[in-house]
């Protein structure tokens, strides 16, 4: 079974534009057969999209660093918990374990992954897609923010090749299964 990394923030605030979305993206990859890798939240769009695979029959597996488990409220039940000792320890397990990776609408903690994993992959550390899911149009300020990087000469333009933008929850996730 392909395993989906899902990104995405666990702000209690977020609005339904988002949450909604992150819901059927859940939704979509436990339509594909995939399986979700992610945070392990039960809140904002990381709650969302669990609740979405789990609701629908798919395996969601929770990675953790074991100071989160008291400081957020965790979805429950999931098919499996991962606990690590640091944050860093958590990203490499959730890149180790992911086929792809799905970006939600996030905070920082959200930006930091996506940008250490758009990192990963131009610096061929591994070959696994990417996808923005940009429901409401979150991720507009952020491509063109790349694409300005690249037209100062701070960002090779490959680095827009690397990623894929999609605007509906199953061309997120048709697009990171290669489909």
């Amino acid at each position: 079974m392909k395993q989906i990394c899902v990104y995405g923030g666990a702000a209690k605030d977020a609005a339904a534009v988002y949450t909604d979305g992150a819901y059927e993206v859940g939704r979509a990859i436990a339509s594909s057969g995939a399986g979700l890798v992610y945070g392990g939240g039960a809140t904002g769009c990381m709650g969302a999209v669990g609740r979405g695979v789990r609701d629908h029959g798919g395996e969601v597996i929770s990675v953790l660093p074991r100071f989160m488990t008291s400081y957020e409220t965790l979805l429950k039940p999931v098919t499996r918990t991962i606990v690590t000792e640091t944050m860093s320890e958590r990203k490499h397990e959730m890149e180790a374990l992911a086929d792809a990776f799905i970006v939600l609408p996030g905070g920082i903690g959200t930006l930091d992954e996506f940008f250490e994993t758009l990192t990963l992959r131009s610096l061929d550390r591994f070959d696994k897609p990417i996808v923005l899911y940009n429901g409401g149009g979150y991720f507009d300020s952020m491509v063109a923010m790349l694409q300005d990087q690249v037209q100062r000469g701070f960002v090779k333009e490959r680095i827009l090749t690397l990623f894929d933008v999609a605007d509906t929850p199953e061309e997120a996730v048709r697009r990171a299964l290669g489909a």
